[in-house]
């Protein structure tokens, strides 16, 4: 498995794990020595510890909805959607992908 990168656009670096923009000051460098958000490397830290309890699948279903946002050049919008309206998405057991995303947006329920 390719090791995460942090992307960057001109001087503003990307937080790898959410995608969200990620200040220098108060940035930290995990594992692979990219750049994430502190409370984002703390939660993925927390998953990798915690097993199956409910909050860990939560985080197991963000982490593969960002991986397939990626994928399809997507990052942005997966940004923009935010921890509420993820685990609202998750809650209502709609597939981590992209495209069960917008076909419940566009059925107006999850799927």
């Amino acid at each position: 498995m390719q090791q995460p990168t942090a992307t960057t656009f001109g001087s503003t670096k990307f937080c790898w794990i959410c995608g969200r923009p990620v200040s220098l000051e108060k940035c930290k460098i995990d594992e692979h020595g990219s750049v994430v958000h502190d409370e984002c490397y703390t939660a993925r830290v927390k998953l990798k510890n915690a097993g199956n309890e409910n909050g860990a699948n939560f985080w197991v279903w963000k982490q593969q909805f960002r991986d397939d946002c990626e994928l399809h050049e997507k990052l942005d919008a997966f940004a923009a959607l935010g921890d509420s309206v993820l685990k609202l998405l998750w809650e209502g057991g709609v597939s981590p992908t992209v495209k069960a995303v917008v076909e419940g947006v566009r059925e107006g329920k999850p799927n």
